[in-house]
Formats: C-alpha cells, sequence, structure tokens
C-alpha cells in the first residue's frame, strides 16, 4: 500500500502538508511488512511504521545473503531498524523486505506466531470523501471529541 497522511485543523490554514508512509503490506493483526529494495551501502535505516516492537526480520528473496537488525527509538516515539549486511562489506541486489510483529506476538512452538486477541477501539467518526478513479481521502476521528 501507499498512504498519504494529512492532519486536518478546523482552522485550514493550519493543515499539515501530506506525508507518504513507506511501501508496507499487512498480513494480520500485529503483523506486517516494510520495503526496503535494494541498496548500495551495506547498511540501511528504515521506520517500522510502530512506537514499539516485538520482533523484526528481513525477508529475502534469494542468496545466501545474511543480515543483522539494530533498533533505536526516535524522540517522536518512532523505532526505526537498522539492517546491515554482515556477509560482506557491500550492499545487497534483492528486493528485500522488513517483517516486523507488535510487542503482543508470542513465538510458539514451531516458529508459528500466536495471535493475541485485543479489541481495537471503535471511531468516533469515520468516512470517505474526494473520490477519483485513483483515490480517495478516509477521516476518522478517535478518543475525547
Amino acid at each position: 500500500y501507499r498512504v498519504h497522511i494529512q492532519e486536518m485543523c478546523t482552522d485550514v490554514r493550519l493543515n499539515s502538508l501530506y506525508h507518504e508512509t513507506p511501501i508496507f503490506r499487512w498480513h494480520q493483526v500485529g503483523e506486517w511488512e516494510v520495503f526496503l529494495g535494494s541498496s548500495s551501502p551495506m547498511t540501511m535505516e528504515i521506520p517500522t511504521l510502530a512506537p514499539a516492537i516485538f520482533q523484526c526480520y528481513v525477508k529475502k528473496v534469494c542468496c545466501d545473503d545474511e543480515f543483522t537488525l539494530c533498533y533505536r527509538t526516535t524522540p517522536m516515539y518512532q523505532t526505526l531498524a537498522s539492517v546491515s549486511r554482515t556477509d560482506t562489506p557491500f550492499g545487497w541486489g534483492q528486493l528485500i523486505w522488513l517483517r516486523c510483529l507488535a510487542p503482543f506476538m508470542d513465538v510458539s512452538v514451531g516458529g508459528q506466531y500466536e495471535r493475541s486477541e485485543i479489541a481495537a477501539s471503535a471511531p468516533g467518526q469515520i468516512g470517505l470523501k474526494d473520490p477519483t478513479r485513483t483515490n480517495v481521502v478516509a477521516f476518522w476521528k478517535i478518543g475525547a471529541k
């Protein structure tokens, strides 16, 4: 998916600019992938799209490339992953993804992931507007009015 995010205010002059998220895909609640692609340098830092994570790993397309991950948190409570190739001092050519799990995901026997059931709170309001052939604006309100 490609998602454009904009904070909208009562006074439209204070609206933020649109921000594009990295390319990502959701698998299930608490499990997603962020696209890294190929890289010339042997290390790449990428947002995990979550304030906290249980675990991430590199999902390779092929080859015997070996990677390691380090994490850091920004002052804006975003977790970043630093992906480094460890088998050679160069980058990688394959198109890789970073698969991440939310903190409530537990590893079960056999390497499969069990999903903890956490009910999401319902949004106070949700809607779509300004549809075109390729886009639509989604908006919602959560929490206090």
